[in-house]
């Protein structure tokens, strides 16, 4: 049935966000089985989505991109919007640091979707990216703006998992401005969601803009220890 392929999807979506890509990639493929035999195009697009994730994490990236612009291209021509955002978002995880330009395209075309159709939950992931891109290319200023609105709307919804990582993001961007009262709030407001969660990648993120902070401040130490920890933590995710 429709309901058991888009079940199985769920199942993926919910492995490669918290337990592990080898079982997000063993579901997806069952959801998209059946899903095209039923010729059932929203769970054959969302399960592509999953499917390419997954790919994109566990470094199978030409499978990765295969199938997440297959999902877009259903989803902007069926107008399954949802999807088609969780594709733009998640299609530069498997482009090279040479297709710069293609992410950002992927992030900007997604966020302005995202705001076309009123879906907060992407603005927030496809704007911290987009942010991310622009801190990478030295477009500080407008990185941190993004940033802070992003980190906003993540506050407004209630998005924890989200938000370990964009307030982490955001007080390594303020650290880097030099602005250390504000980087430290940030960085303090990050440690206590932390306790609340069970998501890799909000949880990676953490680790890795915490080790950074501890990095450029010269407690080795410390980085250290969080770089251990965002090893352990990928490894376990495969």
């Amino acid at each position: 049935s429709v309901e058991l392929a888009s079940l199985y999807e769920d199942i993926a979506h919910m492995c490669y966000r918290t337990k592990d890509m080898a079982s997000a990639i063993t579901s997806a493929e069952k959801a998209l089985a059946i899903a095209e035999r039923l010729n059932a195009y929203e769970v054959v697009a969302s399960s592509c989505a999953s499917l390419g994730t997954a790919f994109a994490y566990s470094g199978e990236n030409k499978k990765a991109i295969e199938y997440l612009e297959k999902a877009l291209r259903i989803s902007l021509d069926k107008g399954y919007m949802a999807t088609a955002l969780r594709a733009y978002n998640n299609i530069p995880l498997a482009l090279s640091s040479l297709e710069s330009e293609r992410c950002l395209e992927c992030y900007e075309k997604g966020l302005e979707l995202a705001k076309k159709v009123g879906d907060v939950y992407n603005q927030c992931l496809l704007g911290f990216n987009l942010a991310g891109m622009k801190f990478n290319m030295g477009n500080i200023a407008e990185a941190v703006q993004i940033a802070s609105e992003t980190v906003a709307l993540d506050r407004r919804t209630g998005n924890v998992f989200h938000l370990y990582t964009s307030t982490n993001a955001l007080g390594y961007a303020y650290q880097v401005l030099g602005e250390m009262e504000k980087s430290e709030r940030c960085f303090k407001e990050a440690s206590s969601i932390s306790r609340q969660l069970n998501d890799f990648q909000a949880i990676a993120g953490g680790y890795d803009y915490l080790g950074l902070s501890c990095f450029d401040k010269g407690d080795y130490a410390k980085a250290k220890e969080f770089f251990e920890k965002l090893n352990a933590t990928l490894e376990k995710a495969g």
